[in-house]
């Protein structure tokens, strides 16, 4: 099952989410946010679980951009009932490096940017504000697997895809 939030003209721009036929019979329900943002809400043995996918701007998009995009991030995170398990994932378009700042829940010591940028400090600051941790800094890995974007030419290798869970779960 494929869950979409998009252009339905064209399928140009969007998120989406691909459900095995296990997880279609959990989905207890989805909502289409944006063309950024998807959820998808899943009954699972344990708990409620909310799937976040997101597609956040780029570092070179404006702060008008970036600032409605994670107000409405911050929305749907804030709708989601607390004893669920939250995981947020996608391209968040964020460098982040090991200086976890004082937020030891929230990021991990494994950032692979030499330097955080605008992104990253706004993705740090909405995971704190929201009580999730971003996985893939609590991991060491060599950096050619955590490199999740290459440029054209294969010289240049960013982590900018993310997977994020409730603190409580992580």
């Amino acid at each position: 099952t494929m869950l979409y939030s998009g252009n339905e003209e064209h399928h140009v721009n969007g998120v989406g989410i691909i459900l095995s036929n296990t997880a279609s019979r959990a989905l207890v329900g989805w909502k289409p946010v944006s063309e950024r943002i998807i959820t998808a809400r899943l009954h699972t043995r344990h708990a409620k679980v909310t799937i976040v996918q997101v597609y956040a701007p780029t570092e070179v998009s404006t702060s008008e951009e970036k600032d409605e995009f994670y107000n409405q991030l911050q929305s749907v995170l804030d709708e989601i009932p607390s004893y669920d398990i939250k995981l947020v994932i996608g391209d968040f378009n964020a460098k982040l490096d090991g200086d976890r700042r004082g937020q030891d829940s929230t990021i991990g010591p494994y950032g692979s940017a030499g330097q955080t940028n605008d992104n990253g400090e706004r993705f740090v600051a909405m995971a704190g504000d929201s009580g999730i941790s971003i996985g893939n800094t609590f991991f060491k890995h060599k950096g050619i697997h955590k490199a999740t974007w290459i440029s054209p030419d294969g010289k240049t290798r960013n982590e900018i895809d993310y997977i994020c869970i409730s603190n409580r779960w992580r």
